[in-house]
This record gives C-alpha cells, structure tokens and sequence, in this order.
C-alpha cells in the first residue's frame, strides 16, 4: 500500500514550479526501530514522516500479517507500525520529539496519555486502526513504514499530450501519476502557477482502458460528477488537470498545454538523527508496555 504527502516546497526557477511528495510503503517484516530505520535508508529513502492529517489517514488501512504470540507486546505488533518518530531527549520533563529526517514533530495524533515519560521508550509508532500516535521501547519488532519522496514539476511549456510525455522521459521520469489525494493537492497548488488554464498529467485512454503513462494503478480517481469516461471521444483522450478545479478533464491530445512531470528526489535522511537514536535505542529495553 502506498500513500504519499504535502510538506509542501515551491520552488520558482527557470520556468518551473515544483512541490515535494512523500510516498509510503509498507514493510511487511518485524524489526526494531533502528533496523526498520537502516532498511528504509538501504531501500527507500527513510522512516516515513507524516506531516498531513490526510497522509495519516491513508496509513490506517494496512492491514498486517500474523505476530508471534510469544511477544509481551503481541496486540501492538498485530495492529502497530513504526514510523520515523523518536526522541533523544526521553528524560527531559517534555521530551522533543522528531522525525528520522531531523525535522521536529508537529502534528501527530497522539493517543490520550502519550506521549508518556518513561525513560526507554523513545520510539514512535502509529496504531493502524486508530492512525493515533504511541511511544514505545525501541527495541519492540514491529513491522513499519518506509518513504520515497519525489518532487512534482510544473513544466511552463506548451506541448502536445504526446510531446509533453517525450520531454518528462527526456529530463525527469514521467508525466505525473496522481495515484493518491496528497499527489492531487499538491499537483493543484503547483498547477496555480500554469500559463494555461489546464496542465497535462500522465493519465490517457488506450485500448479502451484509462492508463498512467508511467503504468502506475489508476486506484485514486478524481472523475467529476458524471464519473469516469467509459468510451471517451477520439480526440479527447488525454487527461489534464485545470487550475480552479480538482478533477481530470479528457481534452483533446494535440492541444498544447503546460504539463507536470515527476521526478524521484535525492533525499537523504539525517546521520546525525541515526547517531542519535543509537544510544536512544541501545537503553530501550523490551520493557512490557500496558497502553
């Protein structure tokens, strides 16, 4: 399952505008916080941060495979995910608490009564069927989430759907996939910017199938009213965004629109926050935690 996010950044240079998305993925194996930490560096790009009531709600649906039974902690691995939160200051009477990127916590939905001040449990996990925040030991194995984050880019140029599609796979990835609500909203804020009243996205009919240029799943749809186009005009079988309304317009192919592309952005996450939960991590017990 993947959902993705608003930290929002615009940027305005060289004819672009641009805002970053976060992605999530869920990783269906069991590890402490600081495994789950080193994997998502090796695989994705971090632990996820969550910055949006909307991400967090899109983290709610995963469903998780079987715990050992053995576990003092067994409800709260069936139903707990860790996430990038943690604090090295656990002993301070209100802890700071941050992301594994390094930035500092602001939104999280914390659980009536946490985030309590037991010294060694300086990990953050998010209870799937609430989305709501808990702190425990570090040294719990719970499966987690991971991010990938990318930026969005308005390209204020003037091409065909077909043109638009060669220039993203020339300079970024693609033409973008608006495969989730967070995708959508940040790629209406970028598209305010446009020179055209509609901006070409990735989405295009072929065969007698809505497809993503990239191939992504058309699961989140923004369809209007009358709901997706089940047999859409010849010449109006590529999809465009417009800059007052959050819904996908099937226009025609050869008119010349501004256009969005995608890129997958070089994010790393901070060293100094891994040096930092080591020593969090190393005086975490697997202390039992009655929530």
């Amino acid at each position: 399952m993947k959902a993705p996010l608003k930290g929002l950044l615009i940027l305005a240079l060289y004819g672009l505008t641009s805002c970053l998305v976060r992605e999530h993925i869920h990783v269906d194996k069991i590890m402490t916080w600081l495994e789950a930490q080193e994997y998502c560096r090796l695989h994705y790009d971090d632990l996820s941060t969550l910055s949006t009531q909307q991400e967090v709600k899109q983290l709610v649906d995963i469903e998780h495979l079987s715990c050992p039974t053995s576990t003092d902690y067994f409800w709260w691995c069936l139903h707990g995910r860790w996430t990038g939160l943690y604090t090295n200051t656990p002993t301070l009477p209100v802890p700071i608490w941050k992301w594994s990127g390094g930035e500092n916590e602001t939104l999280c939905p914390w659980a009536n009564g946490e985030p309590n001040s037991m010294p060694d449990e300086a990990c953050g996990f998010t209870f799937i069927k609430t989305g709501q925040c808990y702190n425990a030991p570090c040294s719990w194995n719970l499966s987690f989430f991971c991010m990938d984050v990318y930026e969005v880019i308005l390209v204020q140029k003037n091409k065909t759907w077909q043109k638009a599609l060669d220039y993203c796979r020339k300079h970024y990835i693609d033409l973008v996939s608006l495969k989730a609500d967070n995708w959508m909203k940040n790629a209406v804020e970028v598209t305010k910017a446009a020179q055209t009243a509609y901006v070409w996205t990735g989405l295009h009919f072929l065969s007698g199938e809505w497809f993503w240029a990239k191939g992504d799943a058309l699961e989140y749809q923004a369809w209007s009213t009358e709901g997706q186009p089940q047999c859409p005009a010849t010449n109006h079988r590529c999809v465009a965004l417009g800059q007052k309304e959050e819904i996908w317009q099937p226009r025609a192919c050869e008119e010349k629109l501004n256009f969005l592309c995608f890129q997958k952005l070089h994010y790393k996450g901070s060293q100094l926050a891994t040096q930092q939960t080591l020593s969090v991590s190393a005086s975490s017990s697997s202390t039992t935690m009655t929530k």
